[in-house]
């Protein structure tokens, strides 16, 4: 039987498709079918992959069932993903002993209240050099005489914006992401998930839409795309992971 041209075409084209895929460059991370926030309108997109390379976003695309080769691999079925957060810290918080904790809690993006540039700029090299965990410095703020949002306390800050001021979950999501993002003047890189921004995210095992308290269920952190696991965030969370012990990158803002 003879094969028409055209199918020998498409067959070539489909094959061509496929071995360019498979020798494709390798991702540093992959989080396959989640439920991503959409930081800009608001809205919860289901059955989502985020293909991550470097330090950025590379794609978010519809899922599918052809997974890319990725270093690491964040099975996201029935979780959500959301920016990570942004907090306002009162002066005088011990960040090198603080810091771990801090990203344990999903805070990848700190003000820190009343510091000097000198202290800001000690912090931000250590972090660079890598030796210690914690959230990038966005900016140095003198905080409102008798105002203290501080303590990485952004839950609550979620639970004020919704119960106290009437704000819808993603409208509260939004504030102490995307919007401190735009205050600081990194909404180009920073606050939402975005194709091209810093990959800095949550996987939270339940949906914020339903409880904003889930917002504490963290997964996983992803942070200057580098995936930190559960193991991760609870050795961060009692103080026992140390630089060297996990993957983060230096150097990256």
């Amino acid at each position: 039987m003879t094969i028409p041209p055209a199918a020998l075409a498409l067959v070539a084209l489909v094959t061509a498709t496929l071995s360019a895929w498979g020798n494709g460059p390798r991702l540093d991370a992959f989080v396959r079918d989640i439920t991503v926030f959409d930081a800009r309108s608001g809205e919860w997109r289901t059955h989502q992959d985020i293909l991550i390379e470097g330090t950025r976003v590379q794609a978010i695309r519809p899922h599918m069932t052809e997974a890319p080769d990725a270093k690491y691999v964040v099975e996201g079925s029935g979780k959500f993903a959301i920016p990570g957060l942004f907090e306002h810290l009162p002066a005088g918080a011990v960040l090198t002993e603080e810091g771990g904790s801090l990203l344990a809690r999903g805070v990848t993006s700190i003000w820190a209240g009343g510091w000097g540039r000198t202290e800001a700029e000690r912090w931000q090299r250590g972090l660079d050099r890598g030796e210690y965990y914690g959230p990038r410095l966005i900016g140095v703020e003198q905080p409102a005489p008798g105002t203290r949002r501080g303590d990485a306390n952004v839950l609550a800050t979620l639970i004020r914006l919704i119960q106290v001021e009437g704000r819808t979950s993603g409208a509260a999501l939004r504030e102490v992401t995307l919007g401190e993002a735009e205050r600081a003047g990194r909404a180009a890189d920073l606050g939402s998930i975005d194709t091209g921004k810093i990959a800095d995210l949550l996987v939270l095992s339940g949906s914020p839409a339903m409880d904003i308290r889930n917002v504490a269920g963290i997964d996983a952190v992803i942070f200057r795309g580098e995936v930190l696991t559960q193991a991760h965030v609870n050795l961060l969370r009692q103080g026992r992971l140390k630089p060297g012990d996990g993957q983060l990158r230096r150097g990256q803002r």
